[in-house]
């Protein structure tokens, strides 16, 4: 009897240090695959990402404008991020998502930057957006595309977003840590 609970008490001890060990390396938070800048000292870098507003007509192309329900989602946005401190602000080239930015860009007098081509999360773009505040308007699948390629895996998918009024929130801290969050509206 005495050698069965010595027993069991070394596997109880042996489980609380392996289960002790794998949440400790569980916990740690994902960093950003890409080193700080030469040119900067450590600092917090924020991208905010939503989808473009509903757009009109049935055959959508790059021309195509805001439809009424369009024109009051970026309405909704204009009010949403007037007080958040936005430094950087990106959109694709379509008219229906430059037309999303305006209210969210005016009262910050700032400068729109249009994403050309795929909006991709590489080096380039890490160190021309570190230490900012960055709103990114694009398409949905894009959207996920760049928020998965900072976290470095495929955590979010087109299901999980309900509809278009979402926000995709990735902070990174001064140490390159990742906290993301999606919100749906």
């Amino acid at each position: 009897m005495k050698y069965s609970f010595n027993r069991l008490g070394i596997l109880v001890l042996v489980f609380s240090m392996v289960s002790c060990q794998k949440t400790e390396q569980t916990s740690e938070k994902p960093k950003v695959k890409y080193d700080i800048p030469k040119t900067h000292g450590k600092k917090e870098t924020t991208y905010l990402l939503i989808s473009h507003a509903d757009a009109a007509g049935e055959q959508i192309h790059k021309n195509t404008e805001l439809s009424e329900k369009g024109f009051e989602q970026a309405a909704f946005w204009g009010d949403y991020f007037s007080d958040k401190e936005i430094d950087l602000f990106y959109t694709s080239t379509e008219t229906f998502a430059f037309q999303t930015m305006i209210p969210i860009v005016h009262p910050y007098k700032g400068q729109i930057r249009n994403i050309d081509k795929q909006l991709s999360f590489n080096n380039t773009f890490w160190n021309n957006t570190y230490g900012q505040k960055s709103i990114i308007i694009s398409s949905d699948q894009q959207n996920i595309d760049f928020v998965n390629d900072i976290l470095q895996y495929d955590k979010y998918k087109l299901k999980d977003i309900k509809d278009k009024t979402y926000l995709f929130k990735v902070h990174v801290n001064k140490d390159r840590q990742i906290k993301d969050t999606l919100n749906n509206f």
